[in-house]
């Protein structure tokens, strides 16, 4: 498998992330998947996660939020924050589909067409 430097880079973000994270939130990840992390990681790049800061605010690359948002989605939300979060999901492909409605009206696609 090919790792982009940019994946190694975000993985070495989720890493350093990780172990600020509560020990028993931590093992609920498996430990596979922490181990696929670390192998891929760039260990030449160098994340200071800022303890003074809350996780919304850290200066995390676009890749590392989405691994940290799929880890926490997979591994640790309550089936309450997974129900809300399948509820916002569908909201904004509903949502997303009226915009294209919008935009490609098939009525007009197929009167130009005919």
């Amino acid at each position: 498998m090919k790792i982009t430097k940019e994946q190694a880079m975000a993985y070495s973000e989720v890493v350093e992330t990780l172990k600020y994270m509560r020990e028993e939130d931590r093992n609920r990840i498996p430990h596979r998947v922490m181990q696929y992390y670390e192998n891929y990681m760039d260990k030449d790049y160098h994340f200071e996660f800022n303890t003074s800061k809350p996780l919304e605010n850290q200066n995390f690359s676009k890749k590392t939020k989405v691994v940290l948002s799929l880890l926490f989605k997979e591994y640790l939300a309550t089936e309450e924050e997974k129900k809300q979060m399948l509820q916002e999901e569908m909201k904004r492909q509903k949502q997303e589909d009226l915009e294209k409605q919008k935009k490609y009206p098939v009525d007009e696609i197929f009167k130009k067409n005919a």
